[in-house]
């Protein structure tokens, strides 16, 4: 094969470059980039198996390259800045010529970039390479001459086979392409030795001065942190002056092993890894199941490094080649502003930041302006790097359109109780059976649920107005009571209007309707809302009372018929009866009636407010065939979709199926928890946890009324991608941690065609931190990101062979963001309560969204079963 730029034999320039690039060195360059003036910064590798491999990693990780040396070839490339070396497919046979360009590289100096020409030319004739002795004698570095020849070419080992190491032999890349960046672990144990102690000095302090919780500050942490960087200065010396101070000022009589209570070890730990003061009020602090009554520092110590996570974090690939180059664990500030770009995908402003981030850190979580590992970890695993689009979990969005441009946090009629019938309650008891009957609605309005549904029955065993009950699941409550406490703290988690779904038909005469309207006014007085001709806005109706009254339909198939319990009494009711018992009553605020949903889709009066009820069997079938109609619709109307399970085996249906054709409200049998939490429960709380979590969700564009202007576009389809890297301070089923195997579920809860599971293998929970090896990707295919949930559970197999759920994750797919992010961890009752290790408690994940693509799935994914 002739040669167009390399000799018969090398010469020593090409030899010393053959041994840079099979070392930790390589050889630098510049990368040309069409969206850049001037090449951006990389390095070339070279890795020798039996082909040799070239390696390129450039500052853009999408530039990056990793080819068979023969597979290209190379040219010199002249007219851009320095020398120019462009990378083209390898010819194929009969089309010389037309190869298409892979990169274009820059070198400083011309020598480098023609001794690098030479020596692909070379490494692309291995047999004519190799049927030289002495040029394969030539081309072995220096160190393996006497070292390990027999091992290179001995008898038994073909030629071309990686050297074994050895001292004198150049360091060669075996593990992976990115081994050379992967810093010791030695190297981060020394790092955290710092973390170390200061966390000590902390330690030590608080057995001086007491609990760091009653002192409502972070005073003593902003010390202990100006005195450790004190101390980090003269770390020649063996002991500085400060911290000779602080050991003379413990008393007598207690060494450096001193114990500390478990509730101010989790102080510590929140301070330590959070940077914040957990709220304790007093009580226990969320996170000391995790330490033992009386604990030690070295104890204490063991669970901080491994809630840093830094074993998960050093090999992740992520971040490998952002850490130094020399095998440090620290990142300095330009890797970690390219990180925030190029993983994270940061907005302008958050990357333009970093600088004044950095230099805000104080030591050790930062080393000389570089982020250390500590420091990476604090950053990462925290709310403000959620995995959610800070500015859609406060209350942000627009509040003033109709209200029928959002979505409404609602809870079904059938509300599951929280007090056995079996439980006692003494006399004493500062909480009465009838308030812990109350409970439920007490729940609901922490969660933010804005539209409750009631059922109405009587008792005979009451009188007067009293005799008015909601039916919970199996027991009753006083209707009046219900009132008293919405109007007493209905608004104080969010102060936008409540819709109270008033369901009449098992109460038999219309004077028995109309007291109902007497009560509601005489309990609610001036929080009901009254006039407007149009459907208000969250903001015009705050503070007030929507009372909606349900259609005289089987909505729920579970309660008795009035007939059956008036022994034979005639219970038919027309709606006009109904309305006629409440025209004189309701005068005095606005009802909206409701009414059966109109599978024609009519067009009704101006002015005229109903809301259409959907049971869940006949949502499916519109979702799946009149989806269009159904988002025209609703883009002007209201509607209520609700489960048609009977109150005795309550279960869900997929809510998003309904938020994807814009139904307003989809009533769920959200409870407070136990048996009557399912992935619908988990499903609703990753959407209405937007927005503040004040129970409103503005819809898309698309799915609101455009007031005669064109309709938005439908946003594009997008494929998400979600890697697991590891879960942090999971809750065990009885326990504060789990005992047995841990199964990690992920699933999409949305349309119809959205929905889908899959599931990581199960692994063995042995500790504080649960990791899945060499885990792939979740990828799922979402065609409608708008309305779609990510779901992510943790179960733990429990002694009876079948797996519970122990905690859960939730998020809306359109507000996702990409890169490393963290997964807050939540009670596995549903709703918005935290675990019991609080907000320590979390998963990092990698997630990757591709607008408009369709990847397949690294994993099947296997259909929902949905209702």
């Amino acid at each position: 094969m002739a040669r167009k730029y390399a000799r018969e034999q090398p010469d020593p320039h090409e030899i010393d470059l053959y041994e840079k690039l099979l070392s930790r060195e390589g050889l630098a360059c510049g990368v040309l980039d069409p969206d850049f003036a001037d090449p951006l910064d990389g390095k070339l590798t070279l890795e020798r198996g039996f082909r040799y491999t070239l390696q390129l990693d450039c500052e853009d990780e999408s530039l990056n390259l990793c080819r068979v040396v023969g597979s290209m070839r190379c040219e010199p490339r002249d007219g851009v800045s320095g020398f120019g070396f462009a990378l083209l497919e390898a010819d194929l046979p009969g089309q010389k010529g037309s190869s298409q360009e892979i990169r274009v590289l820059v070198f400083a100096e011309e020598c480098n970039r023609n001794a690098l020409l030479a020596l692909l030319e070379h490494l692309t004739d291995h047999r004519s390479f190799r049927r030289r002795g002495a040029s394969l004698l030539a081309w072995l570095p220096t160190g393996c001459m006497a070292g390990c020849l027999s091992g290179c070419v001995g008898r038994g080992k073909a030629p071309g086979l990686p050297h074994e190491f050895s001292d004198n032999s150049p360091r060669l890349r075996s593990e992976s392409s990115f081994a050379r960046h992967r810093p010791e672990k030695e190297a981060a144990s020394a790092h955290l030795e710092g973390l170390k102690a200061y966390a000590r000095q902390l330690w030590d302090r608080q057995t001086v001065t007491g609990s760091l919780r009653k002192s409502g500050s972070l005073g003593d942490l902003s010390t202990a942190l100006r005195q450790y960087s004190r101390r980090k200065e003269t770390k020649d010396t063996k002991e500085s002056k400060d911290t000779k101070e602080a050991r003379s000022s413990t008393p007598a009589g207690k060494d450096k092993d001193n114990k500390l209570p478990a509730n101010d070890c989790a102080v510590l730990l929140h301070r330590l890894l959070l940077e914040m003061d957990p709220s304790g009020d007093g009580q226990a602090v969320a996170g000391f199941e995790l330490f033992r009554l009386s604990t030690s520092f070295e104890e204490f110590w063991d669970v901080l490094q491994s809630m840093l996570l830094i074993d998960a974090l050093l090999a992740e690939p992520k971040l490998q080649s952002r850490f130094g180059d020399t095998g440090t664990p620290v990142m300095t500030l330009e890797k970690w502003s390219w990180f925030l770009v190029q993983v994270q995908n940061e907005e302008r402003a958050v990357v333009e930041a970093a600088a004044s981030q950095l230099k805000a850190m104080e030591e050790p979580y930062v080393d000389s302006g570089q982020l250390t590992i500590a420091g990476l970890s604090v950053n990462l695993c925290v709310q403000k790097n959620s995995a959610i689009r800070p500015d859609l979990c406060e209350k942000s969005c627009e509040m003033d359109r109709p209200i029928s441009d959002y979505w409404i946090s609602t809870a079904h009629h059938v509300i599951l109780e929280t007090v056995e019938a079996d439980v006692p309650h003494p006399p004493s008891s500062p909480v009465a059976e009838e308030g812990n009957m109350l409970e439920p609605f007490l729940q609901l309005l922490q969660d933010g649920c804005r539209c409750f549904s009631l059922a109405l029955v009587e008792s005979t065993e009451l009188q007067d107005k009293t005799k008015l009950q909601v039916v919970l699941q199996k027991k009753r409550v006083s209707f009046a009571d219900v009132l008293e406490l919405l109007a007493a703290v209905g608004f104080r988690m969010s102060e936008y209007p409540i819709l109270l779904v008033l369901s009449l038909h098992q109460l038999v005469s219309p004077t028995q309707r109309g007291e109902v309207a007497e009560l509601v006014y005489d309990k609610l007085g001036e929080r009901l809302w009254r006039s407007s001709r149009d459907l208000p806005s969250p903001e015009e109706a705050k503070n007030h009372v929507v009372v909606v009254l349900a259609p005289n339909c089987d909505v729920d198939p579970g309660l008795e018929s009035p007939t059956a319990q008036r022994g034979g009494v005639n219970s038919t009711v027309e709606e006009s009866e109904v309305m006629e018992a409440w025209q004189e009553a309701a005068k005095n605020f606005t009802v909206w009636c409701g009414q059966v949903f109109d599978r024609t889709f009519a067009q009704k009066l101006p002015g005229e407010n109903s809301v259409g009820f959907l049971p869940s069997d006949e949502l499916r079938s519109l979702a799946e065939f009149k989806q269009q109609s159904m988002l025209e619709y609703h883009r002007q109307y209201l509607s209520l979709s609700f489960p048609v399970a009977p109150r005795q085996a309550p279960v869900n249906y997929n809510p998003a199926a309904a938020w994807s054709c814009g139904v307003q409200m989809a009533a769920l049998t959200l409870g407070c928890g136990g048996s009557g939490c399912d992935g619908a429960v988990l499903a609703h709380t990753g959407l209405f946890s937007l927005n503040g979590g004040c129970g409103y969700v503005l819809k898309p564009a698309f799915l609101r009324n455009s007031s005669g202007a064109q309709a938005a576009a439908q946003p594009k389809p997008i494929y998400l991608e979600v890697r697991l890297v590891a879960a942090r301070a999971v809750p065990g089923i009885d326990a504060p941690l789990p005992k047995g195997p841990v199964v990690l579920s992920a699933s999409i809860w949305g349309a119809p065609t959205d929905c889908a599971r899959q599931d990581y293998h199960p692994v063995k929970a042995t500790g504080l931190v649960i990791c899945w090896p060499d885990a792939a990707g979740l990828g799922f295919n979402v065609a409608s990101p708008h309305a779609a949930i990510l779901v992510v559970e943790l179960f733990e197999l429990d002694q009876k062979g079948g797996y519970r759920r122990v905690a859960f994750s939730a998020a809306a797919v359109h507000g996702l963001r990409q890169g490393l992010r963290w997964l807050p961890l939540l009670s596995p009752r549903g709703g918005r309560r935290a675990t019991s290790h609080g907000a320590l408690s979390g998963m990092l994940a990698h997630i990757t969204l591709v607008e408009g693509g369709r990847r397949a799935s690294l994993q099947r994914a296997t259909p929902l079963g949905l209702q």
